[in-house]
């Protein structure tokens, strides 16, 4: 009878650049365990056509940075500064005052350096035009 070799665990994670800008100043705050980290939020605009006409939507993520990322963040950053950000995304769970369960997704900035960009504010970035809107994809 042959021995069973244990599996080996393959991590998986979902990575995301984001580019926006920071919706107030970003906060640093400390673990239970003595780590600090910034905590901030920034708001990702969209613009897309739908018929003729041009639309703007915005969508906010919430961003966890920790190590020199986040003192850059804290002592450099404030509201209305672009930046762009590299990470992985994980969706939190939490209970309401009033027992009620739900979840949202974090940005959870990667420690490198090359995970965080801060532009000048009033900075603008050229990027390409956004695609026509596709509103019949079902899932």
């Amino acid at each position: 009878m042959s021995e069973k070799t244990p599996t080996q665990r393959i991590r998986t994670f979902i990575e995301a650049t984001v580019l926006g800008r920071l919706t107030q100043d970003p906060e640093m705050r400390e673990t239970k365990n003595g780590k600090k980290y910034a905590r901030f939020s920034v708001a990702v605009n969209r613009r897309f056509k739908q018929g003729e006409e041009w639309k703007e939507e915005a969508t906010f993520l919430d961003c966890i940075a920790f190590g020199s990322n986040a003192e850059a963040l804290v002592n450099i950053a404030e509201k209305g500064h672009l930046v762009l950000l590299k990470g992985e995304i994980r969706q939190v769970n939490y209970e309401t005052k009033d027992g009620e369960k739900r979840k949202t997704y974090r940005l959870y900035v990667n420690l490198n350096a090359t995970a965080l960009s801060i532009f000048p504010k009033g900075e603008s970035v050229g990027l390409p035009e956004e695609p026509e809107e596709i509103d019949d994809i079902e899932f």
